[in-house]
Formats: structure tokens, C-alpha cells, sequence
């Protein structure tokens, strides 16, 4: 059956008889003839001769029962014309319906297939298992794109299903794709973010080894722990690090290291040009000249030996040129430049060298005596001195005098001068021990003398006999003393397990203090120290290296005191004037003076005392001890002390505090009996006293024991207890109010800003467990300070009310703003520090931990940022500043790490932090 736009081609085909097949020939050849009238009613009219033409031979074949034609018409749609083969020779003859049986075989397939699939999908209630799916469904979609014929409602139904079915699971691949991708971009985030984490967590252990490699070398070798500290922020930037760092810094005995170079051995010293521009190192091999802007060396000279020696330099102070004596010739040098301009011969070779600003120097045993010689630049040598036999002997650094030991046992000192034979040879002292050392002022004022015996080094006036030296050392039996140029520090030079020492002593420093220890873990024979012209280098040389270390401007006050270790610092103060330090303790109350020639006063002998407080003119103490319990009045004048009648003897008091405004004194129950736990106040100008509290439901012990009071301007009274927080007391009626709850101990206030801090914790907390809060007095309002966790035990408040420090129960002392901020962090305690204090002026901060030990340092730059807080890149190239030793990979090596000496940097300038 064909209709429409098919029909219409039949009509349009011109059809040859000999094409058409033999029953059709035949009828057409006798065709029956049609009247007109019908011929036109069934004519099938067309535009065209030719489609006329064809219509008419399919008239004929319908005529001969070959085709059929009929109309269909359908709903209200026009109707229909279809044409129906009825002969099946026409299929096999006919060349377009053979062409269209031909194109239309897979598509009469696929339609009845069609056909059955719907009407299955249809019996089984329509189902989407039933539908055509995959290459079915594509095969059926490029089907229906040709197919120009209906379908019926079922099979529609059915089209539309599978339409529906493939846009689904079209949009869920859609999905799934998508799904899949982010998971995939999830998933490489995930294990993106997983290998970051762990080359992280591996830089992190790496950087921990490094910081444990450090942390051994920081008692021997602090140059080396700062340079372990600075690859391991390398590695990875962590807090540690930067606190290693510090604290490395913090010993104030980190150096630069200029190495030897081809092989030459460093063993004699350092002499520096008279500007400090050059320094001349004396070696065995070579001569070597370095700048003071660092980098290479820019003399190395050879001198031919005429038998072992030593490189000799020095300079010549009126020409300004380099002289270099080894064994019998000396070579003169330009400065700068070094080219060489003089050569010279000595005969026969002394046998020892001195290099001073007054020239060269020889000495050499001859006989019973000792001869002194003296060479200048292009003049030559002329004796200055014969010298009875001698022990030690000591040259003025300027030339002008030479000092000697003589005597049987080698105790007498004598002076010659080496400028004037006229002036007589002049005795200096007379020791009670041997003499194993001495160094003299530059100025004469006095002399050091060091003695093994007694391992010390005292100082003796030289204006006239005294029976007591002006200062004692504590010496650690060490060799070659030596001063810088002023007379400001002694330095001695001693050995420690192969590894040389450098001690130096401050002089503006109290007696006990300990000296400024320059180690390394560098072995050979320490060949000797010299200062630079600025005295703010030392150098200090041995077969490895020469050391330039740095000396502090301001240098750290450290007293150990063995009389009070074990006894307890809970508490310190400075005098008013700022010249010393209260401490107390279970053996008394005393004043360590932080100035040289101030001697230690004790305020109270053999009397615990723990709580105690500073008239802020200076006219009296007070102090609150124990058995007898008394709050003792101590006079400064000297005139004997009073007693205030206080607590029971079951009762130890460590806070006290004075209102000079008003003439108050304050003290509180701190360990005792819960029916003790009060506070009481004095009036010193008629004696009376009243009692404040008890706190209420205090217990016995330390439960509710009052460990810090304050006086604020306005005549009330702030208390820290233990478990009982703070408390601010109205005098006029005793009534009180708690600002802060919690384990309280320690408080201090500043009249200048209105201000409180006091140090608190959790209720029921360890003592050391604190951290800082800040009290506005003028609201009651507390808040807590950033940077500062659970390990705070001391107190203090400056004068100005504006820095508060805290001592930890690990030994470090923390400053920052009472506003907030990065604290500044202070190292050289080991253990609790109680006791800190600021001095009035607020440029020094003391601290003293539980074994007695007293530190006393500058106050640090609040206005710049702490190190540890530096940018990292700020903070590496500070810490290049200092030295030149790098810790680099080595594979070799057990730990996986050595250490290396980088470019020199010179001394031109003094790092500081």
C-alpha cells in the first residue's frame, strides 16, 4: 500500500510498456474502453502534459487489476489517496517500487518490530524494563527521522516512553560524569593535600632532629646550637626553632669563624692595625691579613724559615705599615695596598716576640738575665732593658713599660720602663701566693694577678699598699690574662677538654658575678685572645680557626649564690636609688648590689623572710618573718629595727605591701590555720591595726592563703589568694568585693595608669599553672593578656605601669605591654623564677629562681618587634648576622648533618638583637 507523497511520484513516473509486466502489456494492447465522461471523473488531473501522461497508464493499471485506489480520510484531517498493489509481478517489475522495496526492507522490519515491542511494553503495564534501550533505541531514532508515516497511539506511547527513559538516563550519565570528575578532582586534592601533609610532617621531623642535635650543643657550643637552630627553621619554620635560636643568642657567646687557609696553622694570636680596620693573624706557615668587611684574606705571604717559627705582626703606629718578624728577618708592608717595601735581618734570632703600638719587642734568656730588645720599622733593633732572671713578664700594650716576677717563689712584681733608663725600677706587690698570671691597667690603677692556689685572679691597687685586694675573681685556673683598652674587662685565656676558653670579666660588675664564658667545640691548643681597638671584638685563635665573638655593650648581671641555693626566692625587689637588689629568703634579707664596689648588706640575718616590702624614699624595709612571726621595721639609717606585732608563729607571710600616702602597712596569712587567714593593716603613725576577713570558707594550709597585696591610690586594697582570686577591700568598713575568681597568686599595681595585673588560674591548679590578667581599678573590668599560657609564677609591673614580666616555672622571664602583644623572652634561669622586679628607672629587669641565682638584664626594646615574632626571611638573615657556621647535609654522616664555616662577614660592624 502506498500514500501520499509515493502516490504522487507513481503519478509523475512515465512507465514504458515494455518495463511493465506480460498481463499488464496484454490488457493494455485490448484495453476496454472507458467513456469520456468517466475517463474525466477518474482522471487524475495534473498541471503538466507529463504527469497527465502518467496518470493515465496508472489508470490502466488499475483498469487491469493490477493496482487499486481508494481515499482515506481520518478525523477531520483532508483525505487521504492510497494505491495498493494487487498483481505481485508489479513488485518484481516495477523499478521504483523494486528500488523501494529495496530501501524500505530494514525499515518494514524495524516497523514491525516496532509494532510487537509496543504492544508488549503495552501488556506488561508499561514498564521501562520492556523499552528499547542502547543501539535498539539509536537505531529506532534514526528510523523515526525518515520515516515519513504514522504510528498508532500505542506505539506513540511507547516512542515517547523510551524518549523519556533515554533522556534520564542521559542526564544521570550527565550527573555521573560530573559526580565522578569532582570526586576525581576531590580525590587529588585529598592526596594532594595527604603529600603536602606529609612532606610537611616529613620537614617537620627533620627540623625536630635538627632542633635535638642543637639542643646538645647549647652548653658547649652555642655558636653551633644557633647554627642547628637556622637549618632547621630552613627546613621548616616552627616556634622551637626560633626559641633555640633565642636562646643560643641569649648565652652572649656566639662567634663568626674565619678558618685557616691552605693548611695554615693559627696558633699565636690576633694583633689589630691601631683603627681596627686590619687584623694580622700570627701563624707558623703563612702570613695573613684580613679586613674588617670580612670576606678572603687580603695578604698571604710566605717567609722562607730559618728553623721553626712563628709569624710575628704588627703595626707600626708612626708609619701605619705592617711589620711581620719570623725567625731572624722582618718584612715591612704598605697599608693598604701590602705591597712589600723593606726587608730586614736580625742576628742572631731572638728567641720570643711581642707586638705592641710602641713597636716590636724581643726577649731572650741570657745567662742570669733577660734582655730586652726594641725594633721599629726600617730602624734597627736597639737594647732597652736587661732584666734580672724572671718567671712571668707583662708588656704595656703602648710600649712604654715592661713589668716582671721575680723572688724565690715567684710573688714579687717590679715595673721598668722601656721609654725612660732613668726612671727607676719601681716594685709593685708582693703576693702570698706564686704568681701564674698578671695583667696590668693600661693606666697603671691597679694589678690582676692570677694564682693557682687559690683560683682566683684579685686586683690590687697600684696609689699605694692596701691589705685587701679592690676586687676578687672567681678564676677557673686558667692561663694569659689580658685587658682590653680602657681597663673595663680582664680576660683569661684556659682549655676544656681540648677545646680553648675565653672568660671575660666585666669590672663595672659586683663582686660573685660571673664572667662572660666564649666556648666552642673546637679542639687544638688555644694559641691567645686579643681585643679589637673598639673593644667590642675578641679573637680568640687555635690550630682550627680564629673566633671573632662579639662583646655586649650592655652586659647580663649573673650572680650565683650557693648561701642561698635550696633556701627559696619567692620574692625580690631593687632599692629606691636602683643600686641593688633585695633578696629574702629562709636565711635573712639582704641587698646584692648590682654595681662594682658596692658591698652586700644583710637587712636580716638568720631570720626567714619571705614577704617583704621597700619604702619608695628609701628610708626603711619591711619584712615579715618568721618564728617569731613579727613584721619587722628596718631602718636604712642603721638604727636598730622595730616589730609589729602580726600573725602566730603557725603562719608564713609572703605578702606585704605600703601605703606611704597614707602610712599604711599591709600584711597577709599565707600558709597557716583557716582561722588565721586574714589580712592586717597597720597605721604607723599611731600604731593601731585592724583586721581584714577571713576569706570565707578558707581552709587550712595554703587553702585561701593571701600570696600578693597591693595598695591602689584611691586607699583599697587588692588581694590575690590561693583559691580565692581577687578581691578588692574597702577600708572604711572592711567590706569586699571578689573582681576574679580562681587560683591567684601574686598581684601588682601602678598608680600611674590606674592598673593591676595579677597572676591566675584554674580553681584547685598548680601554682606554676598562671597566666597574667590585667585589673582596670577605675571599673573592676579583668581580661586575660595574649601570649602568655599556664607556666607563669613571678610578677612585676613598671613604674610606669605600661610593661609587665612574668618569670616561668622553666626559668624564663616574659616582657611585653600590659596592652598585649609577643612578649620578649629572657634565657639563663634553669629553674622557677618567683622573684622579678623592674628597676625604677625601668631600663633593668631582675629575676632570681628558687636556687638563689640572680640575673639582672637590660630591659629589652618594647617598640620592636621580639626576635622569635620576626618574618621569617628578617629573622634568617638576623641570624646570618651572627655567624658564618652552617649546619648543611652530609650523607656520611651519622646524624646526617655537619657543620661548615661560610663566608666571613668581618667585624665591622656588632650584630645585635
Amino acid at each position: 500500500v502506498f500514500e501520499g507523497e509515493r502516490v504522487r511520484e507513481l503519478e509523475g513516473e512515465k512507465v514504458r510498456k515494455s518495463a511493465l509486466p506480460p498481463v499488464a502489456s496484454k490488457k493494455l494492447g485490448v484495453r476496454r474502453p472507458i467513456p469520456h465522461s468517466e475517463r474525466s471523473e477518474r482522471s487524475l488531473s495534473h498541471s503538466s502534459p507529463a504527469h497527465g501522461a502518467a496518470s493515465d497508464v496508472l489508470l490502466e493499471l488499475i483498469d487491469a487489476r493490477l493496482l487499486t485506489s481508494y481515499e482515506v480520510r481520518e478525523d477531520e484531517h483532508d483525505p487521504i489517496r492510497r494505491v495498493e498493489i494487487i498483481h505481485e509481478s508489479l513488485l518484481a517489475n516495477w523499478p521504483r517500487l523494486v528500488r523501494w522495496q529495496t530501501q524500505d526492507a530494514d525499515a518494514v522490519q524495524l516497523r514491525d518490530q516496532l509494532r510487537q515491542a509496543a504492544r508488549t511494553w503495552d501488556d506488561h503495564n508499561r514498564t521501562d524494563d520492556t523499552l528499547w534501550t542502547g543501539s535498539a533505541y539509536r537505531e529506532y531514532v534514526l528510523w523515526r527521522e525518515s520515516y515519513p508515516g504514522g504510528l498508532t497511539e500505542v506505539e506513540e506511547a511507547f516512542a515517547a516512553a523510551m524518549i523519556s527513559l533515554a533522556t534520564r538516563r542521559k542526564r544521570r550519565r550527565r550527573i555521573a560524569a560530573t559526580a565522578a570528575v569532582i570526586v576525581s578532582a576531590v580525590v587529588a586534592v585529598i592526596f594532594a593535600g595527604l603529600w603536602r601533609r606529609s612532606e610537611l610532617e616529613t620537614r617537620r621531623a627533620e627540623a625536630q632532629k635538627l632542633l635535638a642535635l642543637g639542643q646538645l650543643e647549647i652548653e658547649e657550643n652555642p655558636t653551633a646550637a644557633l647554627a642547628y637552630a637556622r637549618a632547621s627553621l630552613d627546613v621548616s619554620d616552627t616556634y622551637e626553632g626560633r626559641l633555640l635560636a633565642l636562646k643560643a643568642l641569649s648565652t652572649g657567646s656566639v662567634h663568626r669563624v674565619l678558618p685557616r687557609f691552605d693548611g695554615n696553622e693559627i696558633v699565636g694570636g690576633t694583633v689589630f692595625s691601631p683603627d681596627g680596620e686590619w687584623a694580622a693573624l700570627i701563624g707558623f706557615d703563612q702570613l695573613r691579613v684580613a679586613h674588617h668587611t670580612g670576606g678572603q684574606s687580603v695578604l698571604v705571604d710566605e717567609i722562607p724559615p730559618h728553623g721553626r717559627g712563628r709569624f710575628t705582626p704588627f703595626f707600626d703606629h708612626s708609619t701605619g705599615h705592617l711589620g711581620v718578624y719570623k725567625t731572624g728577618e722582618v718584612r715591612t708592608y704598605a697599608v693598604p695596598g701590602f705591597a712589600e717595601i723593606a726587608r730586614q735581618r736580625v742576628d742572631p734570632p731572638p728567641r720570643w716576640a711581642i707586638a705592641t703600638e710602641g713597636g716590636l719587642f724581643f726577649h731572650s734568656h741570657q745567662g742570669g738575665s733577660c734582655r730586652v730588645e726594641r725594633l721599629q720599622v726600617n730602624s734597627p733593633t736597639e737594647v732597652v732593658a736587661n732584666l734580672p732572671l724572671h718567671g712571668d713578664i707583662y708588656f704595656d700594650s703602648t710600649g712604654r713599660w715592661v713589668a716582671y716576677v721575680l723572688g724565690d717563689e715567684g710573688s714579687e712584681v717590679y715595673l721598668k720602663s722601656l721609654v725612660d733608663p732613668t726612671i727607676p725600677v719601681r716594685h709593685l706587690h708582693t703576693h702570698k701566693e706564686p704568681i701564674s698570671s698578671f695583667v696590668l691597667h693600661p693606666e697603671l690603677d691597679w694589678i690582676a694577678i692570677g694564682d693557682e692556689p687559690s683560683n682566683t685572679i684579685t686586683l690590687w691597687a697600684l696609689d699605694g699598699e692596701t691589705g685587701a685586694p679592690i676586687k676578687t675573681l672567681v678564676d677557673s685556673g686558667g692561663y694569659g690574662l689580658s685587658t682590653d683598652h680602657r681597663g673595663n674587662r680582664i680576660i683569661e685565656m684556659d682549655q676544656e677538654d681540648g677545646s680553648p676558653i675565653v672568660s671575660v670579666w666585666d669590672l663595672g660588675l659586683p663582686d660573685g658575678a660571673s664572667p662572660l664564658i666564649l666556648k666552642s667545640r673546637v679542639m687544638g691548643e688555644p694559641g691567645g685572645a686579643a681585643i679589637g681597638s673598639s673593644d667590642r671584638w675578641i679573637v680568640d685563635v687555635n690550630l682550627e680557626r680564629a673566633a671573632f665573638w662579639p662583646l655586649p655593650e650592655n652586659p647580663v648581671l649573673e650572680i650565683p649564690n650557693e648561701g642561698l641555693s635550696g633556701s627559696g626566692v619567692y620574692g625580690i625587689e631593687f632599692t629606691h636609688d636602683g643600686k641593688a637588689v633585695v633578696i629574702p629568703g629562709y636565711r635573712g634579707l639582704y641587698l646584692q648590689p648590682i654595681r662594682a664596689k658596692d658591698p652586700v648588706q644583710h637587712v636580716v640575718e638568720k631570720r626567714a623572710t619571705l614577704g617583704f616590702e621597700i619604702d619608695p624614699e628609701g628610708r626603711f624595709f619591711f619584712g615579715a618573718s618568721k618564728r617569731p612571726s613579727a613584721l619587722m621595721v628596718v631602718p636604712t639609717d642603721g638604727s636598730a629595727p622595730t616589730s609589729l606585732e602580726s600573725f602566730s608563729d603557725a603562719v608564713a607571710v609572703v605578702a606585704v605591701t605600703y601605703d606611704p600616702k597614707r602610712g599604711l602597712v599591709a600584711a597577709g596569712a599565707g600558709r597557716g590555720p583557716a582561722e588565721e587567714k586574714t589580712i592586717l593593716v597597720w597605721n604607723l603613725a599611731d600604731g593601731s591595726r585592724r583586721t581584714l576577713g577571713p576569706i570565707d570558707k578558707a581552709g587550712e594550709g595554703l587553702d585561701g592563703a593571701f600570696m600578693g597585696l597591693e595598695f591602689l591610690a584611691d586607699g583599697s586594697l587588692l588581694s590575690a589568694s590561693r583559691d580565692r582570686g581577687i578581691r578588692r577591700w574597702r577600708l572604711h568598713d572592711g567590706s569586699s568585693e571578689q573582681l576574679l575568681a580562681g587560683n591567684c597568686a601574686g598581684i601588682a599595681a601602678s598608680s600611674a595608669r590606674d592598673t593591676a595585673v595579677a597572676l591566675c588560674g584554674e580553681l584547685g591548679g598548680a601554682t606554676h599553672g598562671l597566666s597574667p590578667v590585667v585589673i582596670d581599678v577605675a571599673t573592676n573590668q579583668v581580661r586575660t593578656l595574649d601570649h602568655f599560657h599556664g607556666e607563669h609564677i613571678g610578677l612585676a609591673l613598671s613604674p610606669g605601669g605600661d610593661l609587665i614580666a612574668t618569670g616561668t616555672h622553666t626559668g624564663e622571664i616574659k616582657i611585653s605591654r600590659v596592652s598585649g602583644g609577643e612578649p620578649h623572652i629572657l634565657f639563663g634561669h634553669e629553674t622557677t623564677v618567683y622573684g622579678v622586679a623592674f628597676s625604677p628607672d625601668g631600663r633593668l629587669i631582675a629575676a632570681a629562681d628558687l636556687n638563689g641565682n640572680l640575673r639582672v638584664w637590660p630591659v629589652p626594646d618594647i617598640t620592636k618587634p621580639p626576635l622569635q615574632a620576626l618574618p621569617l626571611a628578617e629573622l634568617m638573615s638576623k641570624l646570618d648576622s651572627f655567624t658564618n657556621l652552617r649546619v648543611v647535609r652530609d650523607e656520611g654522616s651519622p646524624t646526617g648533618w655537619m657543620t661548615e664555616i661560610g663566608p666571613f662577614q668581618g667585624w665591622e660592624t656588632v650584630p645585635e638583637w
